[in-house]
Protein backbone atom coordinates (compact mmCIF):
# COMPACT_ATOMS: atom_id res chain seq x y z
CA UNK A 1 0.00 0.00 0.00
CA UNK A 2 3.15 2.12 0.54
CA UNK A 3 3.68 4.56 -2.47
CA UNK A 4 -0.67 4.81 -2.94
CA UNK A 5 -0.69 5.71 0.54
CA UNK A 6 1.37 7.59 0.94
CA UNK A 7 0.33 9.99 -1.59
CA UNK A 8 -3.12 10.36 -0.45
CA UNK A 9 -3.65 13.73 1.79
CA UNK A 10 -4.56 12.70 5.27
CA UNK A 11 -7.31 13.96 7.01
CA UNK A 12 -6.57 16.64 9.27
CA UNK A 13 -7.05 20.10 9.36
CA UNK A 14 -5.29 22.88 10.34
CA UNK A 15 -6.16 25.57 12.14
CA UNK A 16 -4.86 28.60 12.10
CA UNK A 17 -5.52 32.52 12.64
CA UNK A 18 -4.31 35.79 11.92
CA UNK A 19 -4.69 39.59 12.71
CA UNK A 20 -3.66 43.00 11.40
CA UNK A 21 -0.90 42.72 13.53
CA UNK A 22 0.96 40.09 11.62
CA UNK A 23 3.25 40.38 9.06
CA UNK A 24 1.99 39.10 5.36
CA UNK A 25 5.23 38.18 4.52
CA UNK A 26 5.39 35.63 7.68
CA UNK A 27 1.99 34.23 6.52
CA UNK A 28 3.37 33.32 3.38
CA UNK A 29 5.54 31.02 5.21
CA UNK A 30 3.17 29.57 7.67
CA UNK A 31 1.01 28.45 4.56
CA UNK A 32 3.52 27.46 2.03
CA UNK A 33 4.86 25.02 4.77
CA UNK A 34 1.67 23.06 4.92
CA UNK A 35 1.82 22.62 0.89
CA UNK A 36 4.96 20.75 0.92
CA UNK A 37 4.10 18.37 3.60
CA UNK A 38 5.14 14.86 2.85
CA UNK A 39 1.58 13.96 3.69
CA UNK A 40 -0.57 17.02 2.62
CA UNK A 41 -3.35 17.42 5.23
CA UNK A 42 -6.83 17.95 3.12
CA UNK A 43 -8.12 21.50 4.87
CA UNK A 44 -6.81 24.70 6.42
CA UNK A 45 -9.30 26.42 8.40
CA UNK A 46 -7.98 30.12 8.19
CA UNK A 47 -9.85 32.30 10.59
CA UNK A 48 -9.32 36.35 9.45
CA UNK A 49 -9.21 38.00 13.18
CA UNK A 50 -10.75 41.53 11.97
CA UNK A 51 -10.08 43.54 9.22
CA UNK A 52 -6.23 42.84 7.43
CA UNK A 53 -4.48 44.80 5.29
CA UNK A 54 -4.44 44.36 1.54
CA UNK A 55 -0.45 42.85 1.55
CA UNK A 56 -2.21 39.83 3.51
CA UNK A 57 -5.31 39.85 1.45
CA UNK A 58 -3.38 39.36 -1.58
CA UNK A 59 -1.64 36.11 0.31
CA UNK A 60 -4.52 34.72 1.43
CA UNK A 61 -6.34 35.16 -2.03
CA UNK A 62 -3.11 33.41 -3.20
CA UNK A 63 -3.64 30.15 -1.36
CA UNK A 64 -7.45 30.16 -1.39
CA UNK A 65 -7.43 29.75 -5.15
CA UNK A 66 -4.90 26.77 -5.19
CA UNK A 67 -6.42 23.66 -6.76
CA UNK A 68 -5.23 20.75 -5.18
CA UNK A 69 -5.27 20.37 -0.96
CA UNK A 70 -4.82 21.52 1.28
CA UNK A 71 -8.15 23.45 0.01
CA UNK A 72 -8.85 26.36 2.29
CA UNK A 73 -11.73 28.01 3.96
CA UNK A 74 -11.58 31.53 5.33
CA UNK A 75 -12.86 32.75 8.08
CA UNK A 76 -13.55 36.04 8.88
CA UNK A 77 -14.25 37.46 11.87
CA UNK A 78 -15.60 41.57 12.31
CA UNK A 79 -13.68 42.28 15.38
CA UNK A 80 -10.45 40.90 16.84
CA UNK A 81 -11.03 39.33 19.80
CA UNK A 82 -7.36 37.43 21.03
CA UNK A 83 -7.00 34.22 20.00
CA UNK A 84 -9.01 32.07 22.13
CA UNK A 85 -11.98 33.66 20.20
CA UNK A 86 -10.73 33.48 17.15
CA UNK A 87 -9.75 29.22 17.64
CA UNK A 88 -13.61 29.03 19.34
CA UNK A 89 -14.85 30.64 15.74
CA UNK A 90 -12.82 28.35 13.67
CA UNK A 91 -13.36 25.18 15.60
CA UNK A 92 -16.58 23.99 14.24
CA UNK A 93 -15.29 24.71 11.15
CA UNK A 94 -12.42 21.66 11.14
CA UNK A 95 -14.44 18.75 9.14
CA UNK A 96 -11.69 16.44 10.28
CA UNK A 97 -11.79 14.84 13.73
CA UNK A 98 -7.72 15.75 13.99
CA UNK A 99 -6.55 19.22 13.84
CA UNK A 100 -3.59 20.46 14.07
CA UNK A 101 -2.58 23.59 15.53
CA UNK A 102 -0.35 26.40 14.15
CA UNK A 103 0.55 30.38 14.33
CA UNK A 104 0.41 32.71 11.39
CA UNK A 105 3.79 33.31 11.95
CA UNK A 106 5.53 29.84 12.36
CA UNK A 107 6.68 27.29 10.11
CA UNK A 108 5.97 23.38 10.45
CA UNK A 109 8.78 20.91 8.99
CA UNK A 110 7.20 19.10 6.06
CA UNK A 111 7.45 16.00 7.85
CA UNK A 112 5.37 17.16 10.67
CA UNK A 113 2.02 16.17 9.47
CA UNK A 114 2.90 12.16 8.39
CA UNK A 115 4.55 11.79 11.77
CA UNK A 116 1.81 13.56 14.18
CA UNK A 117 -0.84 11.95 11.71
CA UNK A 118 0.39 8.43 12.25
CA UNK A 119 1.55 8.60 15.83
CA UNK A 120 -2.14 9.58 16.32
CA UNK A 121 -3.60 6.24 14.18
CA UNK A 122 -1.08 4.50 16.10
CA UNK A 123 -1.57 5.45 19.73
CA UNK A 124 -5.70 5.34 19.99
CA UNK A 125 -5.63 6.42 23.73
CA UNK A 126 -3.29 10.00 23.13
CA UNK A 127 -5.56 12.39 22.62
CA UNK A 128 -3.11 15.31 21.91
CA UNK A 129 0.32 15.10 20.09
CA UNK A 130 3.01 17.64 20.51
CA UNK A 131 6.34 18.18 19.41
CA UNK A 132 9.45 19.85 20.38
CA UNK A 133 9.85 23.13 18.74
CA UNK A 134 12.60 24.42 16.96
CA UNK A 135 12.95 28.86 18.01
CA UNK A 136 14.54 31.25 15.51
CA UNK A 137 14.32 35.19 16.23
CA UNK A 138 12.44 37.78 13.91
CA UNK A 139 12.89 36.68 10.62
CA UNK A 140 16.02 34.93 10.59
CA UNK A 141 13.96 30.96 9.90
CA UNK A 142 17.66 29.55 9.17
CA UNK A 143 18.98 30.59 12.19
CA UNK A 144 17.95 28.59 15.29
CA UNK A 145 18.66 29.59 18.66
CA UNK A 146 16.67 27.11 20.91
CA UNK A 147 15.03 23.92 20.89
CA UNK A 148 12.30 23.85 23.62
CA UNK A 149 11.96 20.13 24.86
CA UNK A 150 8.49 19.13 25.81
CA UNK A 151 8.79 15.33 28.27
CA UNK A 152 7.30 12.56 25.61
CA UNK A 153 4.97 10.39 27.78
CA UNK A 154 1.39 11.41 29.23
CA UNK A 155 2.69 11.21 33.59
CA UNK A 156 6.00 13.65 32.66
CA UNK A 157 4.05 15.93 30.53
CA UNK A 158 1.28 16.00 33.35
CA UNK A 159 4.01 16.47 36.24
CA UNK A 160 5.69 19.10 34.72
CA UNK A 161 2.12 21.11 33.87
CA UNK A 162 1.76 21.47 37.40
CA UNK A 163 4.69 24.13 37.47
CA UNK A 164 4.73 25.66 34.32
CA UNK A 165 3.37 25.19 30.79
CA UNK A 166 5.68 22.67 28.86
CA UNK A 167 3.11 22.15 25.72
CA UNK A 168 4.34 24.05 22.61
CA UNK A 169 0.88 25.36 21.65
CA UNK A 170 1.51 25.58 17.82
CA UNK A 171 2.98 22.10 17.64
CA UNK A 172 -0.31 20.44 18.91
CA UNK A 173 -2.19 17.99 16.89
CA UNK A 174 -5.18 16.76 19.01
CA UNK A 175 -8.96 15.13 18.58
CA UNK A 176 -11.20 17.32 18.13
CA UNK A 177 -14.07 15.74 20.17
CA UNK A 178 -12.15 15.84 23.46
CA UNK A 179 -11.66 19.85 22.83
CA UNK A 180 -15.20 20.26 21.98
CA UNK A 181 -16.50 18.48 25.12
CA UNK A 182 -14.39 20.94 27.78
CA UNK A 183 -16.12 23.83 25.70
CA UNK A 184 -12.68 24.64 23.83
CA UNK A 185 -10.54 28.08 24.62
CA UNK A 186 -11.76 29.82 27.94
CA UNK A 187 -11.93 33.19 26.49
CA UNK A 188 -11.30 34.82 29.70
CA UNK A 189 -7.65 33.84 30.45
CA UNK A 190 -5.55 36.50 28.47
CA UNK A 191 -2.24 34.87 26.78
CA UNK A 192 -3.31 31.95 28.74
CA UNK A 193 -5.59 30.05 26.64
CA UNK A 194 -3.45 27.02 25.71
CA UNK A 195 -2.32 26.25 29.06
CA UNK A 196 -5.36 26.56 30.64
CA UNK A 197 -6.63 24.36 27.61
CA UNK A 198 -3.76 21.38 28.90
CA UNK A 199 -4.98 21.47 32.35
CA UNK A 200 -8.80 21.26 31.22
CA UNK A 201 -8.32 18.29 28.84
CA UNK A 202 -5.93 16.85 31.43
CA UNK A 203 -8.58 16.67 34.39
CA UNK A 204 -11.56 15.71 31.95
CA UNK A 205 -8.74 12.66 31.73
CA UNK A 206 -7.36 12.91 27.98
CA UNK A 207 -3.74 12.15 27.43
CA UNK A 208 -0.99 13.33 25.56
CA UNK A 209 2.50 12.85 24.22
CA UNK A 210 5.26 14.51 22.50
CA UNK A 211 7.13 13.61 19.78
CA UNK A 212 10.78 13.74 20.45
CA UNK A 213 12.61 15.96 17.97
CA UNK A 214 11.64 19.24 16.91
CA UNK A 215 8.55 19.38 13.90
CA UNK A 216 7.61 23.27 14.08
CA UNK A 217 9.93 26.34 13.83
CA UNK A 218 8.26 28.98 16.08
CA UNK A 219 9.09 33.01 16.04
CA UNK A 220 10.22 34.28 19.05
CA UNK A 221 11.29 37.96 19.94
CA UNK A 222 12.04 40.02 22.75
CA UNK A 223 8.76 41.52 22.34
CA UNK A 224 6.94 38.53 23.11
CA UNK A 225 9.02 37.85 26.11
CA UNK A 226 7.79 41.18 27.69
CA UNK A 227 4.07 40.70 26.93
CA UNK A 228 3.84 37.85 29.43
CA UNK A 229 5.22 40.34 32.51
CA UNK A 230 3.88 42.92 34.80
CA UNK A 231 0.79 42.92 37.33
CA UNK A 232 -2.25 42.52 34.72
CA UNK A 233 -0.84 39.32 33.81
CA UNK A 234 0.50 37.77 36.80
CA UNK A 235 -3.10 38.87 38.18
CA UNK A 236 -4.84 36.39 35.43
CA UNK A 237 -1.98 33.94 35.89
CA UNK A 238 -2.72 33.34 39.71
CA UNK A 239 -6.53 33.40 38.85
CA UNK A 240 -6.21 30.55 36.31
CA UNK A 241 -3.69 28.91 38.87
CA UNK A 242 -6.53 28.94 41.31
CA UNK A 243 -8.59 27.50 39.33
CA UNK A 244 -6.50 24.38 38.63
CA UNK A 245 -6.15 24.12 42.53
CA UNK A 246 -9.54 23.82 43.11
CA UNK A 247 -10.58 21.80 39.74
CA UNK A 248 -7.96 19.05 41.25
CA UNK A 249 -4.67 19.71 39.06
CA UNK A 250 -2.37 19.94 42.03
CA UNK A 251 -3.02 20.67 45.87
CA UNK A 252 -2.66 24.02 47.51
CA UNK A 253 1.05 23.76 47.99
CA UNK A 254 1.53 23.43 44.62
CA UNK A 255 -0.52 26.29 43.91
CA UNK A 256 0.99 28.55 46.51
CA UNK A 257 4.74 28.21 45.60
CA UNK A 258 4.19 28.04 41.61
CA UNK A 259 2.55 31.53 41.93
CA UNK A 260 4.78 33.02 44.25
CA UNK A 261 7.72 31.85 41.32
CA UNK A 262 6.07 33.23 38.52
CA UNK A 263 5.34 36.55 40.18
CA UNK A 264 8.41 36.80 41.01
CA UNK A 265 9.79 36.11 37.43
CA UNK A 266 6.82 37.97 35.69
CA UNK A 267 8.30 41.07 37.02
CA UNK A 268 12.50 40.82 36.59
CA UNK A 269 13.12 42.56 33.66
CA UNK A 270 13.25 40.99 30.06
CA UNK A 271 17.02 40.37 29.76
CA UNK A 272 16.74 38.42 32.92
CA UNK A 273 13.60 36.55 31.96
CA UNK A 274 15.66 35.48 29.02
CA UNK A 275 18.19 33.77 31.15
CA UNK A 276 15.73 32.58 33.39
CA UNK A 277 13.97 30.87 30.84
CA UNK A 278 17.47 29.04 29.44
CA UNK A 279 17.49 27.52 33.14
CA UNK A 280 13.99 26.49 33.91
CA UNK A 281 12.91 25.43 30.57
CA UNK A 282 13.78 22.06 29.10
CA UNK A 283 15.40 23.60 26.12
CA UNK A 284 19.08 22.83 24.53
CA UNK A 285 20.62 26.77 23.37
CA UNK A 286 21.65 25.59 19.81
CA UNK A 287 23.72 29.33 19.21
Amino acid sequence: MGDVFMLKPVPVSILIATYAGEQASRLYLALESLYVQSRIPLEIVLVVDGPVDEHQEEVIQMFATKPQPPLMQIIRKQRCNGLAAALNYGLPYCSNEIIARMDSDDISRNDRMEKQYIFLLDHSDIDVVASWQAEFEDDDTEHIRTVKETPAKHEEIVRALRWRNVVSHPTIMFRKTPVVRIGGYNETVGLLEDYDLHMRLVHAGSRYAAIQEPLVKVRISRNQRSRRGGWSYILAEGKFRYRSFRRGNYSFAIFLFSFIASAVFRLMPVFLKAAMYRLVRNSVRVT
